[in-house]
Protein backbone atom coordinates (compact mmCIF):
# COMPACT_ATOMS: atom_id res chain seq x y z
CA UNK A 1 0.00 0.00 0.00
CA UNK A 2 1.46 3.36 -1.05
CA UNK A 3 0.79 6.35 1.18
CA UNK A 4 1.58 9.99 0.40
CA UNK A 5 1.84 12.74 3.01
CA UNK A 6 1.22 16.20 1.54
CA UNK A 7 2.36 19.30 3.40
CA UNK A 8 -0.72 21.44 2.86
CA UNK A 9 0.54 24.25 5.06
CA UNK A 10 2.03 26.49 2.40
CA UNK A 11 2.52 29.40 4.80
CA UNK A 12 4.44 27.55 7.56
CA UNK A 13 5.54 24.17 6.17
CA UNK A 14 7.13 21.59 8.48
CA UNK A 15 6.90 18.15 6.87
CA UNK A 16 10.28 18.14 5.06
CA UNK A 17 12.23 19.34 8.09
CA UNK A 18 10.47 16.83 10.37
CA UNK A 19 11.77 14.06 8.13
CA UNK A 20 15.31 15.43 8.28
CA UNK A 21 15.24 16.90 4.78
CA UNK A 22 15.99 20.42 3.68
CA UNK A 23 13.07 22.76 4.28
CA UNK A 24 13.85 24.35 0.90
CA UNK A 25 12.93 21.21 -1.08
CA UNK A 26 10.77 22.11 -4.08
CA UNK A 27 7.22 20.90 -3.69
CA UNK A 28 3.55 21.72 -4.00
CA UNK A 29 4.03 25.48 -4.34
CA UNK A 30 6.28 25.03 -7.36
CA UNK A 31 3.75 22.65 -8.97
CA UNK A 32 0.94 25.14 -8.43
CA UNK A 33 3.03 27.89 -10.05
CA UNK A 34 3.87 25.59 -12.99
CA UNK A 35 7.59 25.63 -12.22
CA UNK A 36 7.93 21.89 -11.49
CA UNK A 37 6.23 18.62 -12.41
CA UNK A 38 4.89 16.26 -9.74
CA UNK A 39 7.52 13.71 -10.74
CA UNK A 40 10.19 16.16 -9.56
CA UNK A 41 8.77 16.93 -6.12
CA UNK A 42 7.45 13.67 -4.65
CA UNK A 43 9.97 12.09 -2.29
CA UNK A 44 10.19 8.67 -0.67
CA UNK A 45 11.45 8.11 2.85
CA UNK A 46 14.19 5.53 2.76
CA UNK A 47 13.24 2.22 4.32
CA UNK A 48 9.52 2.92 4.44
CA UNK A 49 6.42 2.83 2.31
CA UNK A 50 5.80 6.50 2.98
CA UNK A 51 6.16 9.16 0.32
CA UNK A 52 5.79 12.88 0.85
CA UNK A 53 5.14 16.05 -1.08
CA UNK A 54 6.63 19.04 0.74
CA UNK A 55 5.01 22.46 0.58
CA UNK A 56 8.01 23.90 -1.26
CA UNK A 57 9.00 27.53 -1.16
CA UNK A 58 6.35 29.93 0.07
CA UNK A 59 4.10 31.35 -2.62
CA UNK A 60 4.81 34.87 -3.80
CA UNK A 61 1.21 35.96 -3.36
CA UNK A 62 -1.35 35.52 -0.62
CA UNK A 63 -3.43 33.35 -2.95
CA UNK A 64 -1.94 29.93 -2.24
CA UNK A 65 -4.29 27.60 -4.12
CA UNK A 66 -4.36 29.45 -7.40
CA UNK A 67 -6.21 28.45 -10.50
CA UNK A 68 -7.95 25.35 -9.24
CA UNK A 69 -4.83 23.28 -9.86
CA UNK A 70 -4.95 21.50 -6.49
CA UNK A 71 -7.91 19.23 -7.34
CA UNK A 72 -6.21 18.29 -10.61
CA UNK A 73 -2.93 17.52 -8.83
CA UNK A 74 -4.71 15.43 -6.18
CA UNK A 75 -6.51 13.47 -8.91
CA UNK A 76 -3.18 12.72 -10.59
CA UNK A 77 -1.61 11.69 -7.28
CA UNK A 78 -4.62 9.49 -6.56
CA UNK A 79 -3.68 7.37 -9.57
CA UNK A 80 -0.41 6.38 -7.87
CA UNK A 81 -1.23 6.32 -4.16
CA UNK A 82 -3.70 4.29 -2.12
CA UNK A 83 -3.84 6.91 0.63
CA UNK A 84 -3.17 10.65 0.52
CA UNK A 85 -2.88 12.35 3.91
CA UNK A 86 -2.84 16.15 3.89
CA UNK A 87 -1.15 17.90 6.82
CA UNK A 88 -2.96 21.24 6.99
CA UNK A 89 -2.55 24.38 9.05
CA UNK A 90 -4.70 24.66 12.18
CA UNK A 91 -8.42 24.69 11.41
CA UNK A 92 -8.89 27.93 13.35
CA UNK A 93 -8.04 30.66 12.25
CA UNK A 94 -6.50 29.73 8.86
CA UNK A 95 -8.91 29.57 5.91
CA UNK A 96 -6.61 27.29 3.90
CA UNK A 97 -7.73 24.31 5.96
CA UNK A 98 -11.36 24.75 4.86
CA UNK A 99 -10.14 24.57 1.26
CA UNK A 100 -8.35 21.25 1.92
CA UNK A 101 -11.35 19.82 3.81
CA UNK A 102 -13.59 20.37 0.79
CA UNK A 103 -11.26 18.16 -1.26
CA UNK A 104 -10.80 15.43 1.35
CA UNK A 105 -12.86 12.29 1.88
CA UNK A 106 -12.46 12.60 5.64
CA UNK A 107 -10.99 14.72 8.43
CA UNK A 108 -8.76 13.55 11.26
CA UNK A 109 -8.46 16.22 13.96
CA UNK A 110 -5.15 16.34 15.84
CA UNK A 111 -4.99 18.11 19.19
CA UNK A 112 -2.21 18.52 21.73
CA UNK A 113 -2.98 17.82 25.37
CA UNK A 114 -2.50 20.93 27.49
CA UNK A 115 -2.21 23.20 24.44
CA UNK A 116 -5.40 22.90 22.40
CA UNK A 117 -8.13 24.99 23.98
CA UNK A 118 -11.63 23.58 24.31
CA UNK A 119 -13.30 26.65 22.73
CA UNK A 120 -11.01 26.49 19.69
CA UNK A 121 -11.58 22.75 19.34
CA UNK A 122 -15.34 23.32 19.43
CA UNK A 123 -15.03 26.06 16.76
CA UNK A 124 -12.90 23.73 14.64
CA UNK A 125 -15.44 20.91 14.90
CA UNK A 126 -18.25 23.31 14.01
CA UNK A 127 -16.38 24.47 10.90
CA UNK A 128 -16.93 21.26 8.89
CA UNK A 129 -19.47 18.52 8.31
CA UNK A 130 -19.08 16.10 11.24
CA UNK A 131 -20.07 13.24 8.95
CA UNK A 132 -16.56 13.58 7.47
CA UNK A 133 -14.89 13.27 10.90
CA UNK A 134 -12.73 10.13 10.96
CA UNK A 135 -11.53 10.65 14.52
CA UNK A 136 -9.42 12.67 16.92
CA UNK A 137 -5.77 12.11 17.81
CA UNK A 138 -4.38 13.45 21.09
CA UNK A 139 -0.66 14.22 20.96
CA UNK A 140 1.62 14.63 23.99
CA UNK A 141 -0.63 12.71 26.34
CA UNK A 142 0.71 12.82 29.90
CA UNK A 143 -1.56 10.24 31.53
CA UNK A 144 0.47 8.09 33.91
CA UNK A 145 -0.92 4.79 32.56
CA UNK A 146 0.75 5.59 29.20
CA UNK A 147 4.13 6.81 30.49
CA UNK A 148 5.98 3.52 30.05
CA UNK A 149 4.05 2.20 27.06
CA UNK A 150 6.70 2.91 24.42
CA UNK A 151 9.66 2.00 26.60
CA UNK A 152 8.79 -1.67 25.95
CA UNK A 153 9.70 -1.17 22.29
CA UNK A 154 13.15 0.36 22.81
CA UNK A 155 14.68 3.41 21.21
CA UNK A 156 14.12 4.16 17.54
CA UNK A 157 17.33 4.86 15.66
CA UNK A 158 17.29 7.19 12.69
CA UNK A 159 20.44 7.71 10.68
CA UNK A 160 21.65 8.95 7.33
CA UNK A 161 19.70 10.92 4.76
CA UNK A 162 16.00 10.30 5.15
CA UNK A 163 14.64 11.08 1.73
CA UNK A 164 15.45 10.63 -1.90
CA UNK A 165 14.00 12.09 -5.06
CA UNK A 166 11.68 9.83 -6.98
CA UNK A 167 12.22 9.85 -10.71
CA UNK A 168 8.67 9.12 -11.83
CA UNK A 169 5.29 9.32 -10.20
Amino acid sequence: MKTLLVDGDLRRPTVASRFGCESSLPGLSECLRGERQLSEVVYKLNGSGLWFLPAGLAPRTARTHAGGRVPELLDRLGEFFDWIVIDTPPVVPVADTAFWMKLADGVLVVIREGVSEKKILERALDSFDRASLLGVVVNSCSRSEHNNYYSRYGQAVVSGPHCRVVAKV
